[in-house]
C-alpha cells in the first residue's frame, strides 16, 4: 500500500477462554470497525490467538485464560477476550469483553467502545455462572439456585454488509461464550451464545466446545453436575482466534 488506498478495515482479537468447572463464558475479542480508513505504506498486521479454556476442578488454571491482542499498524490494538471464572477463581476475567463470573464471582469488565462486560454468577453457591460479554451487547447474569439458568453470551456485531457471509460467523463476529449450568441433578440450563462465533456452555462437568475460528468469540463455560474432573483435563471451551479484513474502497 505505498501509495495509499481508502479501505474499510475490521479488527477483532482473539476471544478468552470458558472457565473450566461451574465456568464462566469466555468474553469476545475486542472489535473496532474503521471505515474509509487511509492507509499508506508498510503495515504490520498481528491477528491474536483465542484463549485456552479452563482446566480440571481444583487449580488455579480452571479459570479460562485470556485472548491475545490484534495489532495493526497505525490503528488502535484491540484487546483480547477475558477468560471466564471458575469455580476455584470465581471472577471473570477483563478484557476486550469481559469472562463471565462463576458462583459468587462477577463477570470482567469489557473495553468501552470495543467491547462489554461479562455477566455475572448467581451469587450463591451453588450457581449457574454468567455468561461472556460480545461486542454488541453484555453477557447475561446467571440465574439463581441448582435449577437456574447459566447466562447467555453477548451478542456479536453483524458486518456481512461489509464482508458478506464467508467471513465470521455468517457475517457476525465476537459473540460472547455461554455459561456453565450448575445442579447434581443436571438441572440448571447452560447458556447459549449467539451468532459471532462463540460457543455455548455445558450444564455437566463436560468439556465445553471451541468458539469458531477467525470470529474472536469467547468459549463456553463448563459446567459441573457433582461428577469428577481431572485437573488435566481442559473443560472450558477455547476462544476462537481474531482475524483482520481489509476492504478497499477507493
Amino acid at each position: 500500500v505505498d501509495s495509499g488506498i481508502t479501505a474499510d478495515v475490521l479488527m477483532v482479537a482473539g476471544g478468552g477462554g470458558g472457565g473450566g468447572v461451574a465456568g464462566g463464558g469466555g468474553g469476545a475479542g475486542g472489535l473496532m470497525f474503521t471505515e474509509g480508513a487511509t492507509l499508506s505504506g508498510q503495515k504490520t498486521i498481528v491477528v491474536g490467538n483465542g484463549g485456552s479454556g479452563g482446566y480440571g476442578i481444583s487449580i488455579e488454571a480452571a479459570k479460562g485464560y485470556d485472548g491475545s491482542n490484534t495489532f495493526f499498524t497505525g490503528l488502535t490494538t484491540m484487546s483480547g477476550g477475558g477468560g471466564g471464572g471458575s469455580y476455584k477463581n470465581k471472577p471473570g476475567s477483563s478484557g476486550g469483553s469481559g469472562g463471565g463470573g462463576s458462583y459468587t464471582g462477577s463477570g470482567g469488565t469489557g473495553e468501552s467502545l470495543y467491547g462489554n462486560n461479562g455477566g455475572n454468577g448467581a451469587g450463591s453457591i451453588p450457581s449457574p455462572s454468567g455468561g461472556g460479554g460480545g461486542a454488541g451487547g453484555v453477557g447475561q447474569n446467571g440465574s439463581t439456585g441448582n435449577t437456574g439458568g447459566a447466562g447467555d453470551g453477548g451478542i456479536g456485531i453483524n458486518y456481512s454488509s461489509n464482508f458478506g457471509i464467508i467471513y465470521g460467523d455468517s457475517g457476525h463476529f465476537a459473540s460472547g461464550g455461554g455459561g456453565g449450568g450448575h445442579g447434581d441433578t443436571n438441572s440448571g440450563s447452560a447458556g447459549s451464545s449467539p451468532l459471532g462465533g462463540g460457543s455455548g456452555g455445558t450444564t455437566s462437568t463436560t468439556a465445553a466446545s471451541p468458539a469458531q475460528k477467525h470470529t474472536g468469540g469467547g468459549g463456553g463455560g463448563a459446567g459441573r453436575s457433582g461428577s469428577s474432573a481431572n485437573d488435566s483435563d481442559i473443560l472450558g471451551g477455547n476462544g476462537g482466534s481474531g482475524i483482520v479484513l481489509i476492504k478497499r474502497t477507493a
